[in-house]
């Protein structure tokens, strides 16, 4: 998964946003409510690309790290981007903190930045921006619900459509 350039690709605070103009401007408004949370150092250090795509994810392995988003979830809410966001910073950053040596090979453990206990994880500190944000109370509910039974990420990544 390489960047292609194409019209309205930005740079925000060391941030490649690399989409159509109305991705671009909808992810600089959910960068903007992000900026505002405590997990504003985080998105910075752990995400270096956003990018368009057909569906949402971490891109962890890539250089720069990048996260992509489906029109799904850029379209929405800048609250419920901008909670993504923070999601997907949070499987980013378990991917470098979890990172082992074995000979000249490094490598991250898949279950240290994914499965269920991760995802239960990235929804807290989803959440926990949403509050940050004073996002409706019905999103933060949803999050609270999806934490309780997550299966989304059981869902084969080419077979999502957020």
């Amino acid at each position: 998964m390489s960047s292609i350039w194409r019209p309205g690709n930005a740079t925000v605070r060391g941030i490649e946003i690399v989409g159509e103009a109305d991705f671009v401007a909808r992810t600089v408004t959910a960068l903007d409510l992000v900026w505002q949370t405590t997990f504003a150092t985080d998105v910075r250090t752990y995400v270096k690309r956003i990018r368009s795509g057909r569906r949402s994810g971490a891109c962890a392995w890539e250089k720069p790290p990048t996260v992509e988003f489906g029109r799904r979830t850029w379209i929405s809410t800048p609250e419920w981007y901008a909670g993504g966001i923070v999601h997907e910073m949070v499987h980013c950053k378990l991917f470098v903190q979890n990172r082992r040596r074995f000979f000249l090979f490094t490598y991250t453990p898949a279950r240290a930045w994914t499965g269920t206990e991760v995802e239960i994880e990235c929804m807290e500190a989803e959440l926990d921006a949403l509050r940050q944000m004073n996002a409706p109370i019905h999103m933060q509910q949803y999050v609270v619900e999806c934490k309780r039974n997550p299966t989304h990420h059981k869902v084969p990544y080419y077979k999502r459509d957020w």
